[in-house]
């Protein structure tokens, strides 16, 4: 739970409980009497639900360096404040400032973390068959918090936004801002020479990804700050992710769809498809991780083979060969999903039907987790972008295709429901209404329209 101080006035004239008169740089009342007007930046305040009494001290929120190599090891700088006005969502951070530990203890901040995973991934949401892969990486960064301050300062950012998001807290969502300005500028300085700690500046990145992804989901927004990531895996390397029992594995599963999503809005191949990259994806523990693997794989190579199907247009590569490819790919992704359906029965994890809440769908899906909700999503997706390949290539047969894709795109609008409010959910969500929005129906096409419009506010 956040809290935030109510006066507009200094720490110095609420604590001596006169009415300031918020001059700036410093109020007149505390020049008048000798002391110094300590500013009127507010300190953030993370509590229990069950408390109801708070210090009435007032302090600034003072941001300093600390060094990323070690937890223990620490440097000192001038400070800075960061200035939060609660009448205004403007963010007025320093250019550069001296960023320091946020007076939080680590108590409340393991806390906050705990509220962020169960936010992005609930514990009923967990599949039954093998881990949620956003929960175990976020279980990874919690044992790593207080570790490096840009990573701290990510997850707080997070969390902020997503209590604000969920709670339509104005003042949640301009706090949530502070905590990114302070995670880039510390974020930028260890950079400079990452010498340790690779995964827990990965996740710092991943995280700030996060954060746009849900501060702004308009349909192209989000590429420019996925960059980050794709660049720090890429460089890296597959060695860096081979341990499938490590914190580095963890965020390559968490972060190899969002890698997968840019390369199909840059209209380019996914590095992800190569051959040393492809030997991650493979799961031999489990039968059902299996076939999402082997889904994945597949799903990999799609971004390709729609930049291959624009070049035969201008006889840059063979259209029967990209057609080949395509049918054999298509026909293995049905494979799959008529492997997987019967494990997903026998585990009661089918979708059923309920009533819905709009005229066009008057009967939607609701799942057990969001696990299933993506991989059938995601198979929905999957079969109207290798459609779209065939019907580009001019394959006789077109309006067979066209109507498969109309009709995934209807399936695709009727699992909306179950997304939508969920942090993941709508996130992806956005991604799958762009793909059923090109193929629907004219009927649907205002109902996709303002969903999508619905997200991004």
């Amino acid at each position: 739970m956040v809290g935030v101080p109510r006066s507009t006035g200094c720490a110095t004239c609420v604590s001596r409980r006169i009415k300031c008169d918020e001059g700036r740089p410093t109020c007149q009342k505390c020049a008048k009497s000798g002391r110094q007007c300590p500013g009127y930046s507010r300190e953030l305040q993370f509590r229990n639900k069950t408390m109801t009494v708070v210090s009435n001290r007032q302090r600034a929120v003072i941001i300093s360096s600390r060094s990323t190599a070690s937890p223990t090891d620490s440097s000192t700088s001038s400070s800075s404040s960061v200035d939060v006005r609660r009448d205004s969502a403007v963010v007025t951070t320093p250019p550069e400032p001296a960023v320091n530990s946020l007076q939080m203890p680590r108590t409340e901040q393991l806390q906050l973390m705990a509220a962020l995973i169960d936010g992005f991934a609930p514990p009923s949401a967990e599949p039954k068959q093998g881990p949620s892969m956003i929960r175990e990486w976020l279980s990874f960064v919690y044992y790593r918090i207080g570790s490096m301050t840009p990573l701290d300062l990510a997850m707080r950012s997070v969390a902020c936004m997503q209590f604000g998001l969920r709670n339509k807290d104005t003042r949640s969502i301009n706090i949530s801002r502070t905590y990114y300005g302070g995670a880039l500028q510390t974020l930028r300085k260890a950079l400079v020479t990452p010498t340790t700690g690779q995964p827990e500046l990965q996740s710092t990145v991943m995280l700030l990804t996060f954060y746009e992804l849900m501060s702004n989901r308009k349909e192209d927004e989000w590429i420019r700050h996925s960059g980050g990531s794709v660049e720090m895996m890429r460089m890296r390397g597959p060695r860096a992710y081979a341990n499938r029992k490590s914190f580095d594995y963890s965020m390559y599963l968490v972060c190899r769809y969002s890698i997968v999503m840019e390369a199909f809005y840059k209209r380019k191949a996914c590095f992800l498809d190569d051959p040393a990259w492809n030997e991650l994806a493979h799961d031999p523990d489990s039968e059902e991780g299996d076939i999402r693997e082997s889904m994945f794989r597949i799903h990999v190579q799609i971004p390709g083979l729609i930049r291959n199907a624009q070049r035969t247009a201008t006889g840059q590569y063979d259209a029967s060969e990209l057609v080949k490819k395509t049918i054999e790919l298509r026909t293995a992704v049905k494979r799959l999903y008529d492997e997987w359906i019967p494990a997903l029965k026998a585990s009661n994890n089918m979708p059923i039907e309920i009533p819905g809440e709009d005229e066009l769908f008057p009967m939607v899906y609701y799942f057990n987790n969001l696990a299933v909700h993506g991989f059938m999503s995601q198979h929905c997706s999957t079969i109207i972008q290798l459609n779209s390949v065939l019907i580009q290539c001019g394959l006789p047969g077109k309006e067979e295709y066209i109507q498969e894709c109309r009709e995934q795109a209807e399936q695709l609008c009727r699992y909306v429901h179950f997304a939508q409010g969920r942090v993941l959910g709508s996130i992806l969500l956005h991604a799958w209404l762009i793909t059923a929005k090109r193929y629907a129906d004219e009927k649907y096409q205002d109902w996709i329209t303002a969903k999508q419009a619905a997200i991004q506010r």
